[in-house]
């Protein structure tokens, strides 16, 4: 584990005292702290933009609050089978986004986001439509090979996450998606799911998306 800190930051001694101690409880964790001017090669590799940042395992960074208990859990589930769920709840809790994004080129952690778009949470959902959207920016390829599955999702009792990805659809979706999106215009009962995707077929179509 590194930990990334500054003097002038109010948050950072905490956090690094947390991880040592985490580090003396548990002798197979090496800790490392640098200082944020020396961490140069880590800010550059992670993009990190804010510290405390905690950087487990060489490939997942966490920064702002992190806690001891959040980098155990991480741990814990090191190679099983919880850990790609544990890993970009993580990631989005602490603002993550781009790294969520790249994970979705892994099936594993793609039917992690996947689920994530029903999260009970707000802030998981939102998070996870964020990771989707930067996702297809970066290669619409990746995201299209999901889209059977983001259609299953419209199928949600809970009405908020039908809207939601009747939104999200309107953005990354193909032809493949408007009949699921007339049929949600057409019949569902909840008026902003309509409404959602009504405007949807209609973004769809501003970028030449039809049915086939």
């Amino acid at each position: 584990m590194v930990v990334i800190s500054s003097p002038g930051c109010p948050h950072c001694s905490a956090v690094v005292a947390q991880m040592l101690h985490l580090g003396q409880l548990c002798p197979r964790v090496d800790v490392r702290v640098i200082d944020l001017a020396r961490a140069g090669a880590w800010t550059q590799r992670f993009g990190i933009r804010a510290v405390p940042a905690v950087v487990v395992d060489d490939d997942t960074c966490l920064e702002g609050h992190v806690t001891a208990e959040e980098i155990a859990g991480l741990a814990a589930e090191r190679g099983g089978p919880d850990y790609d769920h544990v890993r970009c709840r993580a990631l989005l809790a602490h603002g993550r986004v781009a790294d969520v994004a790249m994970s979705l080129r892994n099936p594993p952690c793609a039917r992690v986001v996947v689920s994530l778009l029903a999260a009970p949470e707000l802030s998981f959902r939102m998070g996870a439509q964020l990771a989707v959207r930067e996702a297809f920016e970066r290669d619409a390829a990746v995201v299209h090979a999901l889209l059977p599955d983001l259609m299953a999702l419209l199928s949600s009792p809970d009405r908020a996450v039908r809207g939601d990805l009747a939104d999200l659809l309107g953005t990354v979706g193909d032809d493949r998606v408007l009949g699921m999106l007339h049929m949600l215009a057409r019949d569902d009962d909840d008026s902003e799911v309509r409404e959602a995707a009504r405007e949807s077929i209609d973004r769809l179509a501003s970028r030449g998306v039809s049915c086939s």
